[in-house]
């Protein structure tokens, strides 16, 4: 397999189940499928975001907030924690990816 890094540009592994993105990295499907992407937190302030098929419901965090350096992303901190702690400690082959719409607040 691959190099993560090499097969998705702007996805950042931040550890072996962790992952950040923007928003059209989120979209390709087929380079999710090929990182072992089974869970996506969504921070998008557009309502209802567009997921992979392959992702399920339960499977999905979608938090209603505008990505710029005045929201108060830290208000979503025990969610998204908790989020991410289940998946992971759910099965070791799980793997997150925390997406939003811009790269400047990576």
């Amino acid at each position: 397999m691959s190099n993560p890094a090499q097969i998705c540009k702007y996805a950042s592994c931040i550890t072996p189940q962790l992952y950040l993105s923007d928003y059209l990295t989120s979209q390709d499907e087929a380079k999710l499928e090929e990182l072992g992407i089974t869970h996506i937190v969504s921070l998008l302030g557009s309502g209802a975001p567009r997921l992979p098929k392959f992702i399920p419901a339960n499977q999905r965090l979608h938090i209603d907030i505008i990505d710029n350096e005045d929201s108060d992303i830290l208000k979503h901190l025990d969610m998204t924690t908790t989020f991410i702690t289940a998946a992971i400690n759910e099965d070791l082959k799980n793997k997150v990816l925390v997406r939003h719409f811009s790269l400047n607040s990576q």
